[in-house]
């Protein structure tokens, strides 16, 4: 018989040899800090077999939690991670079991999206999933890197990094992780679990970045915040986070209109195709302004603002995320019915999703 269900506190390390088995390269060192420290908060939905004295985890998914600053606001979002099955109990259907019930439960909790890392966006492009963000990769120059003086992060400057992490981010940012001083405390037992470490870079007495090294069988950095200033380009920047909307009520009331935009409030009906989440799928009315907006599903189909058509539950991810413009999500995806000419109530020919002031600037670089 084989049961689901989340795991209580004491039971989350009865996924260890699932994790050991679908993930063989991750040090034992890094494997400790993760259940000693990342399972204090988070949720493991897990599939089972057997008694609960000698029963077998055969299929999991992890929701790491964190609070994500979205231009002004914060909100709730799970770093989802561990997606694995037993070798044995592979395609049959318990990876899409566990990732649609987790889906159900983001909506009933109002959590307007998750995101995750892939190891092969193949994986997750069938449950909705699509890229939102590209990594950086960044490095100091030589030259810099030279008159710089580094100063090792310890515990006791877990608040000033933190301090220093955020207004950085904020400044440079749109969407990202929020940092605090758990939040530091945290990343530094990380690093160490790989004999890495934090530094801040400090350039004539002022701190001007900080910077991450981990690694037991190579070291390389984790992470560079710095100004433009101190750093180059590596390489080209490569795919690297992906998000789903779990809750489209709650995450189309988090956009607004630009605050110079000539209309104060927009109203559009936007037809959304989602397979897996029928509370996304249909029509909605969405009224956007410059302080709030609200987003209702209603069987109206025509005569409530725009119509723009369908549009797939990943391309309108994308597009809120900045990453594609709806001009570009037409483009070739006849499908997606987008009304190039959709135009504001005013009639003036403008497309009505240039009002919309998306998430740009996307910074995700949380690593599992």
């Amino acid at each position: 018989m084989m049961l689901t269900g989340y795991l209580a506190q004491q039971e989350k390390e009865d996924t260890i040899p699932l994790w050991k088995e679908a993930f063989p390269e991750d040090e034992p060192e890094f494997l400790a800090y993760y259940y000693r420290e990342k399972t204090k908060d988070n949720r493991i939905l897990a599939a089972w077999e057997g008694e609960k004295d000698s029963r077998r985890i055969i299929s999991m998914v992890q929701r790491n939690p964190y609070k994500l600053w979205l231009k002004g606001c914060v909100a709730d979002s799970d770093y989802i991670v561990a997606v694995a099955t037993v070798k044995d109990k592979r395609h049959q259907g318990l990876m899409r079991m566990l990732m649609t019930g987790m889906m159900e439960d983001m909506h009933r909790e109002g959590m307007p999206f998750c995101y995750l890392m892939p190891a092969n966006r193949k994986i997750y492009e069938p449950f909705g999933f699509a890229y939102i963000y590209d990594q950086e990769h960044w490095a100091v120059p030589e030259e810099t890197e030279r008159r710089l003086i580094k100063e090792k992060v310890g515990p006791e400057d877990s608040g000033e990094a933190a301090r220093w992490m955020e207004e950085w981010l904020e400044q440079e940012y749109e969407v990202f992780a929020v940092r605090d001083k758990a939040y530091v405390e945290r990343l530094l037992a990380e690093l160490e679990s790989e004999k890495g470490q934090m530094e801040f870079l400090c350039d004539q007495g002022r701190t001007v970045g900080i910077r991450c090294w981990w690694g037991i069988k190579e070291r390389e950095q984790r992470m560079l915040l710095c100004g433009r200033k101190y750093r180059e380009d590596k390489k080209e920047k490569t795919p690297a986070i992906m998000a789903r909307i779990t809750d489209l009520e709650k995450c189309l009331g988090l956009m607004r209109l630009k605050k110079d935009s000539p209309f104060d409030r927009l109203e559009v009906v936007l037809s959304v195709e989602d397979s897996l989440c029928p509370w996304n799928n249909g029509v909605f009315l969405w009224t956007i302004g410059k302080e709030k907006s609200r987003a209702v599903k209603t069987e109206a189909r025509t005569g409530l603002g725009d119509q723009t058509g369908k549009i797939g539950i990943h391309l309108l991810t994308q597009w809120l995320f900045g990453y594609k413009s709806l001009e570009e999500v037409d483009c070739g995806q006849q499908e997606s019915g987008i009304k190039k000419k959709a135009s504001t109530p005013a009639g003036e020919g403008t497309p009505w999703w240039q009002e919309i002031d998306l998430w740009k600037k996307v910074f995700l670089d949380e690593i599992v």
